[in-house]
């Protein structure tokens, strides 16, 4: 049997000091410190492999006369108590693990119950102010959740089971896209008796008061946007757009009066600008510059919505340096999805193009920045489109063409005030002092501007900010010639900017004073430019 023999040292009835005359040969002994006490018996200390003990000095304990001497203690019951002890904090662990399990299947479900009874229903409606309805099949999302719903015909959607709390409703429709607005977003607290939420699109008055300040006036608009350079970039502040328009009036002699508006605005530090006050009845015609780049003419159609977003892209613009230029390139279709053929293609600056046997339309050299494309054909509504042209980048369109509705056919004469004008025309074409350019050569080219460039004795010159000016040969020098539109001197020679190609049906051109025709006779030494329009030679 393993037997350790202790050796006890007492003083004043206290355990002091102990030296132990044996070392432990059990090798069940545990190498760390560990202390075991049980009533009654003596305190027992193991210390590195040495049994240390220590009487109780109780009194009438029968032990204390063993308080000094030799003492012999068996081994095994040392490792019998250990094991005991191992088995009872196991057994206590077991039983606390089963405790706190249980203790935290008590939380969760309480947890759970509670959650289950803060599920609620959210109902809301989609509304367009703008228009003044509500916005009907418009997708409605909760941001982090995966819950979407379709508003119906009344712009009302629900969700079922919704956790209460706060929470964040996006609705997209693509009328919004129309002004400028990816998706409308709401917030809200969600709880039983919320009523609906409402998502909805500020309306034209509200706009006006962040953008213009004061109160809308009911016959403008606001046109908004942003200004970045042909690679995407923000050009910052300084950049002018310019918005024109005419306005027009017929007298009681059935004679034509033109006047030229126009509203200009610098844009703020990220880009952006917002110009207000813009005709929302007419047509007008957009534009950005910076004192080296520049954006197309962009023609901005009558809109009930009185508001526009417009962002614009600015390029240099350069007769030879083909390398700031890219292609645009379009597929035509009827309203059955068949290939469109032969419908005229125009953009300013670039020649004409007609699509092809399978609708398709290529566009070479096309100056970088924000461009428009016209697409006309017989019996189908125009299409005006505004397009981002990249430096040596390939724009991607896709067209559908619409039959135009059509009426009875009548009878249209010219009236004796048009016939006038056209046989004075005539006479003028014989004499032989001018040069003329009719609506085929203007409609080849694409533009006034390109039909003008390269005549004898004319220069063109573009302004920033939009326009040209026409300047002809004078006795030093050159001059700015002197235009007339339908027969009316006009002061304004960015006048000419502002006709469309097709509308123009024949230009005049004289070169020097002496060769100006009595109809047009001014005070100024400078030649002239004269152009009638389709309508007035109706």
């Amino acid at each position: 049997m393993d037997v350790v023999t202790v050796t006890t040292t007492c003083a004043a009835g206290r355990f002091s000091a102990a030296t132990a005359t044996q070392r432990v040969t059990s090798t069940r002994f545990r190498e760390e410190s560990s202390k075991l006490s049980r009533p009654g018996m003596r305190e027992v200390t193991i210390r590195r492999g040495v049994a240390w003990i220590r009487p109780k000095h109780e009194q009438g304990n029968a032990h204390q006369n063993l308080n000094c001497g030799a003492l012999l203690v068996s081994a095994p019951f040392f490792v019998h108590v250990l094991r005991v002890a191992s088995v009872l904090y196991t057994v206590a662990r077991m039983a606390a693990s089963r405790f706190m399990c249980a203790l935290l299947y008590a939380v969760a479900a309480a947890h759970s119950a509670q959650s289950q009874s803060a599920l609620v229903t959210v109902h809301g409606i989609a509304y367009d102010s703008l228009r003044d309805a509500p916005l009907s099949n418009a997708l409605v999302a909760m941001v982090g959740r995966a819950l979407t719903a379709t508003t119906d015909s009344r712009g009302r959607f629900h969700f079922d089971s919704v956790q209460a709390g706060r929470h964040t409703f996006v609705v997209q429709h693509d009328s919004l896209d129309a002004v400028g607005f990816t998706g409308i977003t709401t917030h809200a607290d969600v709880r039983e008796g919320l009523g609906e939420v409402v998502a909805a699109l500020p309306s034209c008055e509200t706009l006006w008061r962040v953008a213009c300040g004061g109160k809308a006036p009911k016959d403008s608009g606001l046109v908004y946007g942003t200004v970045r350079d042909a690679s995407g970039r923000a050009v910052g502040a300084g950049a002018i757009v310019d918005v024109t328009w005419l306005d027009l009036a017929v007298d009681s002699s059935n004679d034509v009066s033109q006047h030229r508006w126009h509203r200009t605005v610098e844009s703020e530090s990220s880009g952006s600008y917002a110009l207000c006050g813009v005709p929302a009845s007419i047509t007008v015609r957009l534009r950005a510059a910076t004192d080296s780049a520049a954006s197309g003419v962009i023609d901005l159609p009558p809109s009930e919505l009185r508001v526009y977003r417009r962002d614009l892209l600015v390029a240099r613009a350069s007769d030879v340096d083909t390398t700031n230029r890219g292609t645009v390139i379009g597929q035509l279709s009827n309203a059955s999805g068949e290939p469109f053929a032969d419908a005229r293609v125009l953009m300013d600056d670039v020649p004409e193009v007609r699509s092809g046997p399978t609708g398709r339309f290529v566009l070479l050299n096309v100056p970088a920045g924000t461009r428009q494309i016209e697409i006309l054909s017989l019996g189908m509504r125009p299409v005006v489109l505004p397009v981002n042209v990249v430096v040596r980048d390939t724009v991607t369109l896709a067209v559908t063409l619409k039959k135009v509705t059509t009426l009875d056919v009548m009878r249209v004469t010219a009236t004796r005030r048009a016939m006038h004008v056209i046989t004075q025309l005539d006479e003028r074409k014989r004499a032989g002092l001018g040069y003329f350019r009719d609506s085929t050569a203007i409609n080849r080219t694409g533009s006034l501007q390109g039909a003008l460039e390269g005549m004898p004795s004319l220069q063109l010159f573009r302004q920033r900010g939009g326009g040209f000016v026409i300047t002809l040969p004078a006795s030093r020098g050159r001059c700015v010639a002197n235009i007339w539109v339908d027969g009316m001197r006009q002061r304004d020679v960015a006048l000419l900017d502002m006709l469309r190609p097709e509308e123009i049906a024949v230009v005049e051109i004289y070169p020097r004073k002496l060769l100006v025709p009595n109809e047009f006779a001014g005070d100024t030494e400078c030649g002239v430019v004269a152009v009638w329009t389709k309508w007035k030679l109706q």
